[in-house]
Formats: structure tokens, sequence, C-alpha cells
């Protein structure tokens, strides 16, 4: 009885850090490029999402969906919430999903008016020198050492 109690109280503590998940999943030493067509632009945290169409290297069309950060990081970084509609072509520099799927992280959009957007990573050392908890953190993606 025991056992079951302190197995069902670690499965219990387990389940949420499952469903927090990192930039660990993307595979950081490798860069996609590709033009493609917005299907649809997310604007909720806990991540902006964009969902596009383009095709393959045969042809086929395929739907891909982009990560990029929070609402309040990618507003100091100049996006906003009508960016991008279905419709607009752009092109993509991720980083790709590690499980080979559709899915990457955005490092930035270029839209059809040569305009380039990516995350403002500029302001860590603001982060860095803060003297409360307040606002909004980043996490610095690089080991400091």
């Amino acid at each position: 009885m025991r056992t079951s109690v302190a197995l069902l109280t670690l499965l219990g503590a387990i389940g949420p850090a499952l469903g927090h998940h990192s930039d660990a999943g993307y595979d950081q030493e490798n860069v996609l490029g590709f033009a493609a067509t917005v299907k649809q632009f997310v604007w909720r945290n806990p991540h902006i999402t964009v969902v596009v169409d383009t095709e393959n290297a045969t042809g086929e069309r395929v739907e891909w969906t982009l990560e990029a950060g929070s609402t309040p990081i990618m507003s100091r970084s100049g996006w906003t919430p009508d960016l991008l509609a279905p419709g607009d072509e752009i092109s993509v520099r991720a980083h790709p999903d590690r499980s080979q799927r559709p899915h990457a992280m955005i490092i930035s959009i270029e839209t059809a008016d040569g305009s380039v957007w990516a995350q403002d990573e500029s302001d860590y050392g603001a982060t860095a020198s803060a003297a409360t908890l307040e606002g909004v953190w980043k996490g610095i993606a690089a080991t400091i050492g």
C-alpha cells in the first residue's frame, strides 16, 4: 500500500513537469529556410504560433507549425497581433524540431515587403540586472560560465 501511494505521489509530481517544455526539443545546430504561405497566426501565450503551408523537396504540400516567444517578448520585438494574416507570403528561418515532425522554432520571418521580424534578444542585460521579480523575464539559451 505504501509503495502504491508513493508511486502515485511521484507520478502526480511528474505530470506537471512533463507539461512544460523548453528549447531542448529543437535542433539549434541546424537552420531551415523556406518560403511559405501563412494559414494561421495565433497571438497568445505561452507562445505565438504561425501555421504555414510550403512544399517539400518532392513538391508535396506540407503544413508546418512555427513557434515564437510569448506575446510580451514578441511585442518588445515589434511584433503585433496583426503582423501576419492568412495568405501572406513569407520566408522562414527556423530551428527544426528534433523529432523530424514539421514543427520549428522561429529565428526570423521575412514578409513580402522585405521586413525581417525576429525575437529581440538584446535586452538580456536588463533581466540580469533586475532588482525585483516584477515584469517579464526571459531565459538565456547559452550556458554562462
